[in-house]
């Protein structure tokens, strides 16, 4: 039984007072693609439609600051998650709107993007 614990589970069994965060695929992630985006006009990932809310980290941040300032977070966990949950054809849609140049989507496979 142990080893099906998660650290979530064994913090909150320690007997100090806890906050959990857990955020979704982080937005700053596509900055690894910044080089095939802008030399290919390329985004690749192995996501296929799955949908994320990208969030950035800095509201990451900003959630955690009020969670270690301000009382009545304790034993709570909140899901932080961008405006709104996108495929990375939809993702690539926004960027070729930003940067003025086509983006498209490219789904790879898991051992391929590695």
């Amino acid at each position: 039984m142990e080893a099906d614990l998660t650290a979530e589970d064994y913090l909150e069994a320690s007997g100090l007072a806890w906050t959990h965060l857990r955020p979704s695929m982080f937005m700053q992630n596509l900055l690894g693609s910044a080089a095939s985006i802008a030399g290919e006009g390329a985004l690749y990932a192995p996501l296929g439609d799955t949908r994320a809310a990208l969030v950035d980290v800095r509201d990451i941040a900003a959630v955690a600051v009020k969670a270690l300032t301000e009382r009545g977070h304790e034993g709570k966990a909140y899901t932080i998650t961008g405006p709104e949950a996108l495929t990375y054809g939809e993702v690539a849609g926004k960027l070729t709107a930003a940067l003025g140049k086509p983006v498209r989507y490219v789904d790879v496979p898991p051992d391929q993007f590695k």
